[in-house]
């Protein structure tokens, strides 16, 4: 999974990962808008979902793009997800890119749908 902080991708491992709802809104539906014009051009990408998670307190939520891409994550596509995310939150803000394993895909799906599904 990746984080974006200031322009940069980092990696990170999280042990325990609790999807919580769908993030949803109107800057929500405009970011999910600019996201999809982003996944449909990587052909791995077969589902996205944008939802609020927690790494192990439920006080602490922070907002995750998950992607089901079986060949694993990608670092272009965490990229040019960045790219559409800093043009409208601006840089100073973050969001992390979930690749999700088939486990955390079932589970993501209780909580929220796909806003991105390849045809």
């Amino acid at each position: 999974m990746g984080f974006f902080r200031r322009r940069s991708v980092e990696k990170h491992r999280k042990p325990l990962i609790q999807f919580v709802c769908e993030q949803d809104g109107e800057s929500e539906r405009h970011l999910k808008s600019s996201l999809e014009k982003v996944l449909r051009l990587s052909p791995k990408v077969e589902r996205a979902y944008l939802c609020r998670v927690s790494y192990g307190d439920l006080n602490s939520l922070d907002v995750a793009l998950c992607v089901r891409c079986p060949s694993g994550s990608s670092r272009r596509l965490a990229r040019q997800v960045h790219t559409v995310f800093a043009s409208q939150f601006g840089s100073d803000q973050h969001l992390d890119i979930i690749f999700l394993a088939d486990d955390q895909e079932t589970d993501v799906a209780k909580v929220s749908k796909p806003f991105y599904q390849a045809v």
